[in-house]
């Protein structure tokens, strides 16, 4: 039943929709430019699922050799947005508003050419597709061992239309809502959830039997339930109510265990109820709660 709607998505509707024009494009002959060239740093908050999507394809493809990894602040500060912590050596501007077209929001992760002194892409959306995309042509990597193979492209990009518009976009846009908006919005995240732990009852992957850069925009999300749960109270139960779906989280977290290694897990549970702005939206929680309660899965 899943796999049938999202066979039907219509990429040049939902391209047109979602047409993030509002953010900085680069192409893969560009980025390839970039990397040879050696001067490219690349940007990101950990607490951000998003950005760790980014990051677990950046680093399944080793791209940490090639490109300067650095982290935001785990705090954003209202008026400044995400800030570098003080010891970064690149970037000597405080807020990464600072370093991008005036006509443009800051947003992270971004892709930044140190030589040039200017932003080549923060377009989230694309930006993990292009890396696996080019990655697996620069290496030629088996398709077994790649996470965009070429058999799987275009249904991997309705996978991942799919996801955008009904998770990775829809928890954030259901937690802003109140009353009957945000119950009607949570009613169409559990049927979303509900046909992904239907679906993953079956397949230990979203499709192909190989872990994906699709996959990698669910499980972070996933990894984070706990937060949407009791903090931005998006779900009405926790996500073991979902046994498939923990299974899956599970099972990633088993057969690729470097995944821990972006997973800052104290870091992201600092943003979510420490940082300026999730406190004026979501209120002051005196007793934070523990890891283990935030994150059940963050022990190896």
């Amino acid at each position: 039943m899943l796999l049938e709607k999202i066979n039907q998505i219509n990429l040049t509707k939902f391209n047109e929709k979602f047409s993030f024009n509002h953010t900085i494009h680069t192409t893969k002959e560009e980025l390839q430019q970039f990397i040879q060239l050696g001067d490219l740093q690349y940007v990101w908050l950990p607490a951000c699922p998003r950005a760790n999507r980014i990051t677990s394809v950046f680093k399944w493809y080793k791209l940490d050799h090639s490109i300067t990894e650095h982290h935001l602040s785990p705090y954003y500060k209202l008026g400044d947005n995400w800030v570098f912590d003080a010891e970064d050596d690149i970037f000597e501007e405080t807020s990464i508003q600072d370093y991008f077209p005036k006509d443009i929001k800051a947003t992270q992760p971004f892709l930044y050419d140190q030589s040039e002194k200017k932003i080549i892409s923060n377009n989230t959306y694309h930006m993990s597709m292009l890396m696996a995309e080019l990655m697996d042509e620069i290496k030629d990597v088996e398709a077994d061992k790649s996470l965009f193979p070429i058999e799987y492209r275009e249904m991997l990009r309705k996978w991942n239309a799919w996801l955008y518009k009904n998770v990775n976009l829809k928890i954030y846009q259901v937690a802003s809502k109140t009353d009957e908006d945000k119950k009607s919005g949570m009613k169409e995240l559990k049927t979303a959830y509900d046909l992904l732990n239907n679906y993953l009852s079956e397949t230990d992957y979203l499709y192909g039997n190989q872990l994906t850069e699709s996959d990698f925009r669910l499980f972070h999300n996933l990894i984070r339930h706990q937060i949407y749960f009791k903090q931005f109270k998006v779900f009405d139960r926790s996500l073991e109510e979902w046994t498939s779906l923990e299974q899956y989280v599970q099972r990633i977290l088993k057969k690729h265990p470097k995944i821990f290694d972006d997973l800052y897990f104290d870091e992201i549970r600092k943003t979510h109820f420490r940082s300026e702005h999730n406190i004026k939206k979501y209120g002051f929680v005196e007793d934070i709660p523990s890891l283990e309660e935030v994150f059940p899965f963050s022990e190896k």
